[in-house]
């Protein structure tokens, strides 16, 4: 048995030899920062986007604020960033610096959509955070967010020249931040999805391979 936290990474395991892959993404949920019933989203005077990681390459954060920039040309849209120190010469962008754990829940209910740009993640433990809370998610079509996170809690976009992922990420955005039937819907499959991803739901899955594979 091979537990594979992505889709590329399952068809490598099969094509080594591997003569069973199960999907399993790398990080869950405390139950307690599950919200029992659907949040609902205290909705800024400014639509916010959010991203949240930290400002290495490979998360992507450029493209987060080219992304935001271009809708920033016709919406009065924010781009709220938690984590990374603030660049110098951005615009547009509300640097929010190291945020808490334990207010992080109270960030992402105040926040429109969750934004995630990183190139290279097994799943990236903040997206289902935002899914827990609520929030409908614009990302890459890559690796663990394209394996997992459902297609109607989230627009996902395929990595392609970066100004083509740019500009499709911006329409992405613009289409959750303006729709909103769209929005509320994406934000209740999201809080679906977050309420499946908890460590006792992973423990369950992980003891029944145990009690499988024990039996061979």
């Amino acid at each position: 048995m091979v537990l594979a936290t992505n889709r590329e990474t399952a068809d490598m395991a099969h094509r080594l030899g591997a003569r069973r892959v199960e999907s399993l993404p790398d990080t869950a949920l405390l139950p307690e920062t599950v919200p029992r019933s659907l949040p609902s989203h205290r909705r800024p005077v400014r639509p916010r986007i959010l991203w949240v990681g930290q400002n290495i390459p490979r998360k992507g954060l450029s493209l987060a604020i080219a992304a935001a920039n271009d809708l920033q040309r016709t919406t009065d849209a924010e781009l709220a960033v938690a984590g990374p120190s603030p660049i110098a010469g951005t615009e547009g962008v509300t640097w929010l610096g190291k945020v808490p754990f334990n207010e992080m829940p109270k960030l992402y209910g105040s926040a429109d959509v969750f934004l995630f740009t990183s190139l290279r993640e097994a799943m990236g433990s903040q997206v289902i955070e935002a899914a827990g809370q609520g929030l409908p998610i614009v990302a890459l079509d890559l690796h663990g967010v394209s394996t997992f996170v459902p297609n109607d809690a989230s627009i996902k976009i395929s990595l392609s020249d970066p100004a083509e992922t740019v500009s499709a990420l911006s329409r992405a955005l613009r289409i959750v931040l303006t729709d909103q039937e769209r929005w509320q819907a994406m934000s209740a499959a999201a809080w679906r999805f977050g309420q499946e991803q908890t460590l006792a739901a992973r423990a369950t899955f992980i003891n029944n391979i145990y009690d499988e594979v024990s039996d061979l």
